[in-house]
């Protein structure tokens, strides 16, 4: 079984508040006994709410930490594709897209690994980048938007490359520094674009593909369809390659 490693979006907790009628005209040992029968009735009704509400927020966490059984294949994937940047040679026979957040640490590690593994299997395998900017990263949107940017002037995969390595920077490097190192060619522009505030329509289709798609965190990997809801190892990602270039199903 395959230890979980993906970052996680978690909807908060949100309390309810909902009247009930007194009981003050009620009289004698009616009103009394009334009263204990609604105490009751409300505590009842809280600790129930309460359980919901615990089990909505922590359960789904749980069950994560334990890792996917398997991939699940996934019949119309190649609709994603329209909604992601392609690197690669697009007729390779493994394609492998993957859902996206710039500041999720497991997103960065996995990066590495990608790009060991594209290294050795040229020809063999595509990358597609799909943006899916997690609410509770800060600075995961505008991180989106830096890709972008740096992509309008030919330095996607550099970026990538640089952003994630440094990681730890974002939120307190501006993002010109990560252009530069990126050899991003014209930082000015660069930084105009990043401080544009209208909304991308490729961040806003990867968002929309996620929820399509029901993915719930990052990075969310398909090959040829396999979907794996977190993070793969090099040697996992090799040997999933591998069997679907025997026509086998990945594990």
């Amino acid at each position: 079984m395959r230890v979980d490693a993906s970052c996680q979006w978690r909807s908060s907790l949100v309390g309810h508040h909902h009247p009930y009628p007194t009981t003050k005209q009620l009289r004698g040992g009616v009103q009394s006994r009334l009263e204990q029968v609604l105490n009751l009735v409300l505590v009842s009704a809280a600790l129930m709410a309460l359980g919901l509400l615990v089990r909505r927020e922590f359960v789904p966490a749980r069950q994560a930490q334990a890792g996917p059984l398997g991939p699940e294949f996934v019949e119309d994937w190649r609709e994603i594709l329209p909604a992601s940047r392609t690197l690669g040679d697009t007729s390779a026979p493994i394609r492998l897209i993957e859902f996206v957040d710039m500041q999720c640490p497991y997103c960065a590690r996995f990066h590495a690994v990608l790009t060991r593994v594209m290294a050795k299997q040229q020809g063999t395998l595509s990358y597609s980048f799909v943006h899916f900017p997690l609410k509770n990263h800060p600075h995961a949107l505008v991180a989106a938007r830096a890709v972008e940017c740096a992509r309008s002037q030919r330095a996607f995969n550099s970026f990538l490359n640089v952003t994630f390595a440094h990681q730890d920077s974002i939120g307190k490097k501006g993002w010109p520094w990560f252009a530069s190192r990126a050899g991003v060619a014209d930082t000015g522009r660069f930084g105009r674009c990043v401080r544009d505030t209208m909304p991308l329509p490729i961040v806003a289709s990867g968002v929309e593909m996620a929820t399509r798609f029901g993915v719930r965190g990052t990075p969310t990997i398909l090959l040829n369809g396999w979907m794996y809801r977190s993070a793969l190892s090099e040697q996992q990602l090799e040997r999933a390659v591998q069997r679907l270039q025997n026509g086998r199903e990945p594990k």
